[in-house]
């Protein structure tokens, strides 16, 4: 389970976090910044969030929320009507992920490579229809 504080004085809105990450502001996060002991996210996971939004590149998918985790940990999120995704970076050049549709079909996978794309089925479910 992936722990995470909602809203922080900096920086806990998933529209801030995403155009941090953007703007690469994301890996300046200090520790406690969440308010409480909030891990910051390394050089390294912010360089794989990124990496693996370059692979994503497509206009046609819905973005995601963007969230850090109190370990450090990135987290892209993303909640449609038909599907939920959650997909974490940790800094160790992998990703995993878990997602579920509405009738109940789940995708699960640890330790992909961050130059690996995500299945053609997931990328089906969050493009724009």
């Amino acid at each position: 389970m992936i722990r995470r504080h909602p809203h922080s004085t900096r920086g806990g809105h998933p529209n801030i976090l995403a155009q941090d990450l953007r703007n690469g502001h994301l890996g300046i996060y200090p520790h406690g910044w969440d308010g409480a002991d909030g891990k910051a996210p390394s050089q390294a996971t912010v360089r794989d969030a990124e990496c693996f939004t370059r692979l994503l590149g497509h206009d046609d998918i819905y973005a995601p929320s963007i969230s850090l985790a109190t370990d450090g940990e990135i987290n892209f999120f993303w909640m449609l009507p038909h599907f939920r995704l959650d997909l974490g970076f940790y800094g160790d050049g992998t990703y995993s992920y878990y997602g579920m549709t509405t009738t109940g079909d789940e995708f699960l996978a640890d330790e992909v490579s961050i130059s690996t794309p995500l299945p053609a089925q997931i990328l089906q479910l969050i493009r724009k229809q």
